[in-house]
């Protein structure tokens, strides 16, 4: 059961951690290691609830979206400041979600750390490119590490 679970589960969710541990790192925040971890930690937790809500009927496949949602605005009140555009923006990706069920996996990372990237850009005076510049390194090189290493592994 376990090999089953923890792609399924650990992939998001360090997906999440280190897109979040990224975001705040690029932001100047000093949680960023906690950031992080509470992100991958939320992620699971999302995941596993996801596993299991086709057995609360719609009313489950509407609220996942919704926890994935409100989870965002969550990291973003605890570590960074909390700004409604900010927790918007993440809004249409939990449409997505409502859809198309299947790209939950793929998309649950971006609605959680897409609030604090936002915010972490809103609270910039100057860099702005940079920070920008690191985020979308960060957008690529982490789902491609990650799921690359999770497919040598399977592979071999």
């Amino acid at each position: 059961m376990i090999e089953i679970l923890a792609p399924v589960v650990g992939v998001p969710a360090l997906v999440a951690a280190l897109w979040t541990a990224a975001g705040l790192r690029a932001a100047g925040s000093r949680g960023w290691v906690v950031g992080g971890a509470a992100a991958g930690v939320l992620a699971a937790v999302l995941m596993l609830v996801a596993a299991f809500s086709p057995l609360a009927g719609i009313l489950g496949a509407l609220g996942i979206p919704a926890l994935c949602v409100a989870g965002g605005a969550l990291l973003l009140l605890l570590f960074s400041r909390l700004h409604a555009v900010a927790v918007a923006l993440s809004v249409p990706f939990a449409f997505a979600i409502v859809l198309n069920p299947a790209v939950f996996p793929l998309v649950m990372p971006l609605i959680l750390v897409l609030p604090i990237w936002v915010a972490g850009w809103l609270e910039r005076e100057r860099g702005a490119g940079l920070y920008a510049l690191t985020l979308l390194v960060a957008f690529v090189v982490v789902p491609a590490v990650i799921y690359g290493t999770w497919f040598v592994v399977r592979g071999g």
